[in-house]
């Protein structure tokens, strides 16, 4: 079996997944699981409408009549009618999400985890209708029966022995299967998710699960970067990478893979390739166990950093102890860290922008100076030498520089930021 999915792009409108339905009848005959995202851009607008709901703000019904809306029109484009058994099921999708918004749930994850899962849930049966009439036979299968999760809503976590059991069942025959990414079920039998853009790791713990031959990730760009193409000039595609590779790109805020998408390949040792779907015959970037000897140079950008530096007011040593504390509290608030750096009086984190910077180091504000600097870029750079490390940064001030082997990592103030 291989594994397929398609991201919101790939399904965004009729013809994209028109497009989509040549890509999986071009697979002659292969035994197929498809994992597919919601539609577009609806997920961010599930949770605008999760939010407005809660809430009870005015927008709520002007957005959930904006997603059933241009559901109902991708329907139309694609010609699936009242006549097919799988509008009737697609219609009783929309009441159920109109009933949830009107739920009353004191614990707003779950409620926003029940809004927002009917993104896939949807778009699932929309493709598979589709591929229905177009004479390519499959089976929907709601991964809710068969990805179990803790009751950690909005970022849960699943139970791999359980879910590995019920996926044996589920794709046991050489059918072609859609199922949904980022959704599952939680222990108390809700509707739970994975967390932004965890799609990706369900096709790939469902690849595992399976033993599946190859993952496919379906994306917009021909494949893995040497920059980001929007903004680098002469920015090329990768042919060949490690899953070691991949894991610190994803790492430094490369944004072509989720970042726990690696683990359950490399565990079972199953390619990945991620390809264009817009240049389907092409090769894409192959992703396997193997370290290649010739590394070639990648530049990865990650803006809206903040500095928080913490500093010893009695001028006592930033111990073992200080920096366990530092980052138990950096996870509580769900703060990422990109880059820690420390002296024997300091402690540098660099994390992404959020509106708990200000709480978190309340947290310490009676054992440590501490210093918050914003609109900060992270650049890392990977086998780059060091005439195109200096290049990049001319023009900036550098607040932190980090060398590791062949990786530099730079934290800077923009150029057009005034010191």
């Amino acid at each position: 079996m291989e594994v397929f999915k398609f991201g919101g792009l790939a399904l965004q409108n009729a013809k994209a997944i028109r497009n989509v339905g040549r890509i999986i009848a071009g697979q002659k005959g292969r035994q197929l699981l498809i994992v597919v995202s919601a539609i577009g851009k609806n997920t961010r607008l599930l949770c605008r409408l999760a939010e407005a709901n809660y809430n009870n703000t005015k927008e709520k019904d002007e957005l959930l009549d904006r997603f059933i809306g241009d559901h109902q029109i991708i329907m139309a484009g694609l010609d699936i009618t009242e006549k097919d058994p799988a509008h009737a099921e697609i219609q009783g999708l929309f009441m159920s999400l109109k009933n949830q918004a009107d739920t009353n749930d004191p614990n707003f994850k779950r409620y926003f985890d029940g809004i927002i899962s009917h993104g896939e849930l949807i778009s699932s049966r929309i493709v598979s209708a589709f591929l229905q009439n177009s004479g390519i036979q499959n089976n929907w299968t709601d991964i809710r029966g068969i990805l179990a999760t803790d009751n950690n809503y909005t970022a849960a976590k699943i139970d791999h022995q359980l879910s590995k059991s019920l996926a044996a069942t589920a794709f046991e025959g050489k059918a072609i299967y859609i199922t949904q990414g980022f959704i599952g079920r939680s222990a108390e039998g809700r509707s739970s998710t994975l967390g932004f853009e965890g799609s990706d790791y369900t096709a790939a713990v469902l690849a595992n699960y399976l033993g599946a031959s190859k993952l496919s990730i379906w994306k917009d760009v021909p494949g893995i970067m040497s920059a980001d193409p929007k903004k680098e000039f002469g920015a090329f595609k990768l042919c060949r990478l490690s899953y070691r590779d991949v894991i610190e790109y994803a790492y430094a805020g490369a944004k072509v893979l989720h970042p726990k998408t690696i683990k359950p390949l490399q565990n079972k040792n199953i390619p990945l390739e991620v390809k264009s779907f817009l240049q389907a015959e092409e090769n894409g970037t192959l992703i396997t166990n193997e370290e290649q000897a010739e590394k070639q140079a990648v530049f990865v950008l990650r803006k809206n950093q903040h500095l928080i530096r913490f500093m010893s007011r009695d001028y006592s040593f930033m111990l073992e102890d200080h920096m366990v504390n530092i980052l138990a509290v950096c996870k509580q608030f769900n703060l990422p860290v990109n880059l820690m750096n420390h002296t024997a009086i300091s402690m540098d984190i660099v994390t992404d922008k959020s509106e708990q910077l200000k709480t978190m180091a309340g947290e310490f504000e009676d054992l440590y100076h501490i210093e918050i600097i914003p609109g900060l870029e992270l650049h890392s750079f990977f086998n780059c030498s060091m005439r195109d490390v200096s290049e990049k940064t001319a023009g900036c001030k550098v607040l932190l520089r980090i060398q590791n082997g062949n990786t530099c990592r730079i934290l800077c103030k923009p150029k057009d930021t005034k010191s």
